[in-house]
């Protein structure tokens, strides 16, 4: 477009796989779908040919230059620009141990394997003088691949160079390592995080070198170069734009043929409704915004109108704390280890005052409205067991948050309130994604704080924790049938109220004895039973498996992890609780 605005005498038009190009041009410029490796439909020839970063892009580059030569007009001009990987260094900053070194290499092994090799723009020169181009000239650049240079000019470029590396990097990567040098999926999501983090690195003084070549068609009649038509017509192949001169001493614009016609209405109707789509989906983002930002006006300011009355009831309420004499004091029962879930009530030292269970007078807690518009403490001491800063975080509150929010949606959308998946993707299994429903989010976000013994155990305890949860949210039979059954509620967990995290141990008497033995030490935790619970994983069966194309767990997976005798507790809970050994391997 920027050609076509230079030279508005001239036509310009830009040639690609998709319509991925704007809709807005200017009058002279046009976009069309064509595949450069095949036959060139182009009826008129033209007076510049460009092509900017196409490594990788074809099979024979020798043949799609000798086309960009028979598409020139005589004395007509043919550029290319493109990169030349491996990344360098100059300073010995660069080192081949680092993953950024690697990928540059593996950019081109991989593109061999798959005949497309990256390394063709190293031989874009002796091509062009063999397709039979004169005047051919090479130059080199270097692009650092961020702002480490201190010139301005490089540091803007190396800004430049790291956003399209950094924001593109998964999307050059995922089709060539795994088709191409066989990795999986995460694999190579692995190695690209490790890539980003030495692309951050301004202590890597790493450059991508880039080379420009370019020519001239053999001309007869040097009068009829490009250079004296005045650049009549310009074009480029970006993946690539060319443009066509009308003939001497004639304004008629070239005519395409009707197949070509044909083709570019139906790119236009594509991109058409990808725009439209587009747009409404954008418009129906803003409206959700607004009104989400709405409700919160009018939250914060029905807070503020109680912030008067709140303070006087706080100031009241700790006058009669102050006034109240200390509870009857009492002692743990030491003989017997009881699980601390809550962390918000601790067993007192013998002698020292403490309130018991049926206190008249309540703690002096911040009411939540005021806890609101106040900076939070570091981190909040509540039943649900884990840390956490704000109520949002809070394990007893988002679990229940879910189990509202599903069930108030029955009778709108019985249909889509049922729509969750039998199991979880791999990609949530492996923490790596929060998938697109409100279990998967919230089971992701919450194991990620811990570290599980094993990727076996992690993917079990994934599994079955889904599996509670999907039936809790919809409960019926036949997502009954799904939660193994040493899973499923006791009468006790029925009976006695308890934090919603003991509901998710394996073994049925410990979540019994849990229940009803409400005082509990700080030893215990969601934190030690986490990372002490351990899948047995058979020797020599494989976890993952491949179907259909897909990696995904094993189908021997789900018959090991609802199996109870496949489960155990080791250290440290072993070690801390000997004597609740009985309720996990009688």
């Amino acid at each position: 477009m920027i050609e076509a605005d230079a030279f508005p005498q001239s036509e310009v038009i830009g040639v690609d796989l998709s319509p991925t190009q704007p809709t807005m041009v200017p009058a002279n410029c046009t976009f069309e779908i064509e595949d450069l490796e095949k036959d060139w439909t182009w009826a008129k020839p033209f007076d510049f040919i460009f092509s900017r970063v196409m490594a990788g892009s074809f099979e024979d580059y020798a043949a799609f230059i000798s086309k960009a030569n028979n598409a020139l007009e005589p004395g007509g001009w043919f550029e290319m620009q493109d990169i030349v990987l491996p990344y360098k260094s100059d300073d010995g900053t660069f080192y081949p141990e680092l993953e950024l070194t690697k990928l540059g290499h593996y950019f081109g092994e991989a593109s061999k394997i798959l005949g497309r090799s990256i390394e063709a723009p190293r031989h874009y020169k002796s091509m062009m003088q063999k397709a039979g181009f004169v005047n051919i000239v090479e130059r080199h650049f270097k692009w650092p691949l961020n702002a480490w240079a201190k010139d301005p000019y490089y540091k803007e470029i190396g800004a430049w160079s790291f956003a399209n590396l950094d924001g593109g990097l998964e999307g050059l990567t995922l089709a060539l390592f795994t088709r191409g040098m066989k990795w999986t999926r995460e694999e190579t999501i692995v190695f690209c995080a490790e890539v980003r983090k030495q692309l951050r690195d301004p202590k890597i003084h790493a450059y991508l070198p880039v080379i420009v070549v370019y020519g001239q068609k053999a001309d007869v009649n040097p009068d009829t170069s490009i250079f004296s038509a005045k650049y009549k017509t310009r074009g480029h192949l970006d993946s690539p734009l060319m443009s066509a001169s009308p003939p001497s001493g004639s304004s008629k614009r070239r005519v395409r043929t009707e197949a070509q016609m044909s083709q570019k209405r139906l790119a236009d109707r594509v991109k058409h409704r990808e725009n439209r789509q587009e747009h409404k989906q954008r418009m129906e983002r803003m409206e959700a915004d607004i009104a989400q930002i709405r409700k919160n006006l009018d939250t914060v300011s029905a807070q503020l109108r109680t912030l008067p009355q709140l303070s006087a009831d706080l100031v009241a309420l700790q006058q009669r704390s102050s006034q109240k004499p200390p509870g009857e004091a009492y002692e743990m029962d030491t003989s017997i280890e009881t699980p601390d879930f809550p962390a918000g009530r601790r067993a007192a030292p013998a002698g020292a005052p403490c309130a018991t269970d049926h206190h008249d007078i309540p703690p002096a807690e911040v009411p939540e409205v005021v806890s609101s518009l106040f900076p939070t403490p570091s981190h909040v001491d509540c039943r649900c067991g884990v840390q956490h800063h704000s109520q949002a975080d809070c394990l007893e509150y988002r679990s229940f948050a879910i189990l509202y929010e599903t069930h108030a949606a029955f009778p709108k959308d019985p249909l889509h309130a049922r729509s969750l998946p039998r199991n979880p993707e791999l990609p949530n299994m492996t923490l790596h994604s929060y998938g697109d429903n409100a279990v998967t989010c919230f089971l992701t976000s919450f194991l990620k704080g811990f570290e599980m013994a094993s990727v076996e155990t992690l993917f079990g305890v994934y599994f079955f924790a889904y599996r509670l949860m999907r039936w809790r949210l919809h409960p019926d039979p036949m997502t009954l049938k799904d939660v193994p059954t040493w899973l499923l509620p006791t009468e006790v967990q029925n009976t006695y109220p308890h934090p919603v995290s003991i509901d998710y141990i394996p073994w049925p008497d410990l979540r019994d004895f849990l229940c009803t033995n409400p005082r509990i030490k700080s030893r215990h935790s969601v934190k030690i039973y986490l990372e002490s619970l351990q899948l047995k994983w058979p020797p020599g069966c494989p976890l993952m498996a491949v179907e259909n194309g897909q990696v995904c767990v094993s189908p021997e997976f789900e018959a090991i992890a609802c199996d109870l005798n496949n489960w155990e507790l080791g250290p440290p809970w072993l070690e801390a609780f000997p004597r609740l050994v009985s309720l996990v391997h009688p």
